[in-house]
């Protein structure tokens, strides 16, 4: 916000700039929600996307939007660094390593532990103030958000809570902090005519809920 009010970018429109995108879920969320007080689920969605919030605020992360229960978080705005896929793919890891330690305190409190889903994807994307001269949005949109989001997606129904691109593990080069990264499976996205390349960590955890 500071960066931005700085200049005169107060305007609708953007610029071109490569981004690195990641999207969390929490799988099941829906339906454990049903039947649960509103004030209970507000509280322990709170206390979830706080314990998220922190480590993607670590490395520099910004938190673009919540969908629900989902998070959308950027790096790269508004002014790009060398390192920001590797920010990134630390965050997916870090990300679950901070769920484990957040399901232990929900099971100290008689609450089922949550999984959640990450993907992480890097490219070209629009950022800017999108809206209406009324109500803008700084934000970024273009094919590496929707990418990412799918990537997330594309956990659903696997062992692997993470999936990260194979172009933000390239433009990520080395990273320190995480495990090894392995290659999977290309896997096949709405949207895209050929399979996309994905790899994941060697050892991610995949908490369940």
């Amino acid at each position: 916000a500071d960066a931005v009010l700085a200049t005169d970018a107060l305007e609708v429109g953007g610029q071109r700039q490569s981004v690195a995108v990641l999207f969390t879920d929490l799988r099941g969320f829906t339906a454990y929600s049903e039947g649960i007080p509103a004030e209970r689920l507000v509280r322990e969605l709170n206390a979830y996307l706080d314990s998220m919030v922190a480590v993607i605020s670590s490395e520099n992360g910004i938190v673009d939007k919540y969908i629900g229960d989902a998070i959308m978080a950027v790096w790269g705005v508004p002014a790009p660094s060398d390192d920001d896929a590797a920010r990134a793919i630390r965050t997916a890891w870090k990300l679950q390593k901070a769920l484990e330690v957040h399901n232990a305190e929900r099971a100290a409190h008689g609450a089922p532990p949550l999984a959640q889903g990450v993907g992480v994807h890097f490219g070209p994307a629009i950022a800017g103030n999108i809206g209406t001269a009324e109500r803008l949005q700084y934000t970024v949109i273009g094919e590496v958000v929707n990418l990412a989001s799918r990537l997330e997606s594309a956990t659903k129904g696997t062992s692997n809570s993470v999936i990260l691109s194979q172009a933000v593990v390239d433009a990520a080069g080395e990273i320190e902090g995480v495990p090894p990264i392995r290659s999977l499976e290309p896997v096949a996205l709405r949207g895209r005519t050929d399979p996309m390349a994905v790899a994941t960590f060697d050892d991610a955890p995949t908490p369940g809920m």
